[in-house]
């Protein structure tokens, strides 16, 4: 009996909601690493456990049923703390989901069945964050982030190619980090663009001006499928 017993566990993992399955281990361009299962009859259908790991650090995890995101599902910071959870039911979100900075503090939750964002923990008393308008204005969390042409790459060099460096240095020797934020909207145009952290009058005023010329080479964040405004910083690393 104790053999009959063993063998019948060691069947589970690939018996999924009574289908037969195997595991796919898939690596993105940016080097994360996807570990899911496919139906074994179709293996462009997901089901199951799935998880994205960065690095080797978990980033996301959930479970899809007949290809679709099904059941709770958690995201994570980079640091490894919980940055959302909720549940899915056929591919889309319900219910409450809850949002949590990079401390595990949570700062906010939004109703699905309502479309009511709320504030919590640190920012309970933020009556406005003013970003963004639509169902999801003033959402920190997104599921895509705003991202430059070419990514980070794309930014390093279009401020070495843009960034008058030789010719200021003859005005100003200050050094450091200048941080440059705006407000990357839904189309894709930076407004609001203004110091947050600077070094130097005439450093900081190029990194603004470099800033503007970046207008038009963004894609905007995301969040279920739509186009949502979000504060950005560029950082300029004057050495």
């Amino acid at each position: 009996m104790k053999k009959i017993i063993f063998l019948l566990l060691l069947s589970i993992p690939f018996l999924i909601n009574g289908q037969s399955v195997k595991k796919v281990k898939n690596e993105l361009p940016d080097k994360s690493v996807e570990i899911f299962y496919v139906s074994k009859s179709d293996d462009s259908t997901k089901q199951g456990s799935y998880e994205l790991l960065k690095n080797g650090k978990l980033m996301t995890s959930g479970n899809y049923l007949n290809n679709e995101k099904d059941g709770k599902w958690l995201i994570y910071h980079i640091n490894s703390a919980k940055s959302a959870e909720g549940n899915y039911e056929k591919g889309k979100r319900i219910g409450l989901w809850k949002f949590y900075n990079n401390k595990n503090e949570l700062i906010q939750i939004y109703d699905f069945e309502k479309s009511i964002l709320t504030n919590e923990g640190p920012l309970k008393n933020e009556n406005d964050l003013g970003v963004g308008n639509g169902k999801y204005k003033e959402l920190l969390f997104t599921d895509k982030p705003p991202t430059f042409e070419n990514g980070n790459i794309g930014i390093l060099n279009f401020t070495e190619k843009n960034f008058r460096y030789s010719e200021l240095r003859k005005e100003t020797k200050a050094r450091g980090k200048i941080y440059v934020g705006a407000i990357l909207l839904e189309n894709g145009q930076l407004i609001d663009i203004k110091i947050l952290r600077g070094i130097d009058e005439i450093l900081d005023n190029e990194a603004i001006r470099v800033t503007k010329l970046m207008n038009g080479k963004w894609a905007p964040a995301e969040f279920e499928g739509e186009k949502v405004a979000k504060k950005i910083a560029i950082p300029f690393n004057i050495e």
